[in-house]
């Protein structure tokens, strides 16, 4: 009877268990979507670059380089490639693998460690954990005294104040030091690439990364001027496809002052550097246009799909990277930031879906 019992609870448990979207949709359903692979195994190339920048949420070497330097490879099939700092560029880190004699060098920046002193002044807020589920506080800085209920607990701790505290950070005077700090990367990576500034590049971003990326690359400050900017902008013209997950410029746009100028962010920047470079009064190039594939989960509350009328040509996916439970809710917090956990992901941006 009690064996019974279990197996009916379980039964009962996977019933109310789904994942819509475990095998990713694709919309337009006819569309392509192109892999990192595809253009490895092109006739000529002896190898690509992959750029990862993170989203919003503490991330580390540790906790986000490194295992996604790991699906990537195990996407490949190859064992993956240590992954070591860059010297004397904070936040940047690089690994390689080797695919069939050809190199994939793996670049991630982590920009977590410029907005976690800030964060931390929220510590306070966070009731008690037995972690403090990968952000900036630790176990001695919880001091909220009063009573929780224990799930809208974990998320203010994550969604609130390990989360969208970087939205806020970075929208305000912090995005001129995250910005400084993704803007080196993108030079160290630059000189990097001297030599072999031919060879295919990928971004793989994610979340607020999407926009960070794009600033980093269009908003002069510091040391950069506008003309500093447009040429280290240029160096990553031959970029093939930015591949976007837990997409939020719809929602970020809305500090601009006219919402309304929806873009496609990094793949509009490149595509007009791109252009630029064109002779005078020529046409505009429309072939071999820099590819975006968007990947969203529906139930993913702080991501958005892309306007096809303001962002034509891209490929939405839609993906699952958690189960639903009862036909009524994902977990918000695995739902926005599990996209590189998620197997599928990989596999199409490793191979992508052309039989």
């Amino acid at each position: 009877m009690h064996k019974t019992l279990l197996l009916l609870t379980g039964l009962a448990l996977v019933a109310a268990c789904s994942t819509p979207f475990e095998t990713p949709r694709i919309v337009p359903a006819t569309s392509v979507v192109p892999g990192i692979g595809d253009t490895l195994d092109a006739p000529g190339v002896t190898g690509v670059d992959v750029i990862s920048i993170h989203g919003m949420c503490n991330h580390t070497l540790d906790s986000w380089a490194r295992p996604a330097h790991r699906e990537l490879a195990r996407a490949f099939g190859v064992p993956p490639g240590d992954v070591v700092a860059v010297p004397a560029v904070p936040g940047l880190f690089r690994a390689t693998l080797d695919v069939d004699g050809k190199e994939v060098r793996h670049y991630s920046i982590v920009w977590s460690g410029t907005s976690a002193p800030a964060k931390r002044t929220l510590c306070y807020d966070n009731g008690d954990y037995p972690d403090d589920y990968g952000g900036v506080c630790d176990s001695g800085s919880r001091q909220y005294p009063f009573t929780r209920a224990k799930y809208n607990n974990r998320f203010k701790v994550t969604l609130l104040n390990d989360c969208l505290s970087d939205v806020t950070f970075y929208l305000g005077e912090g995005g001129k030091a995250v910005r400084a700090v993704v803007r080196d990367a993108l030079s160290a990576i630059r000189e990097e690439r001297r030599g072999r500034d031919s060879a295919p590049l990928f971004f793989i971003s994610e979340s607020l990364g999407s926009k960070i990326i794009h600033d980093a690359l269009m908003v002069p400050e510091g040391a950069f001027t506008k003309t500093s900017l447009a040429d280290l902008a240029l160096a990553f013209v031959p970029t093939e496809i930015v591949y976007m997950a837990a997409n939020q410029l719809p929602l970020l746009n809305l500090a601009k002052a006219d919402p309304a100028e929806l873009d496609c962010g990094l793949v509009d920047l490149l595509n007009a550097k791109r252009d630029s470079r064109a002779p005078r009064n020529a046409e505009p190039q429309t072939d071999g246009e820099i590819v975006l594939i968007a990947f969203t989960d529906p139930n993913d509350l702080l991501s958005y799909s892309l306007d096809r009328e303001s962002c034509p040509g891209h490929v939405s996916v839609l993906v699952s990277n958690s189960p639903t439970w009862f036909g009524k809710i994902e977990n918000p917090l695995a739902a926005h930031t599990d996209y590189l956990d998620n197997e599928a992901v990989w596999k199409l941006i490793v191979d992508g879906n052309a039989e």
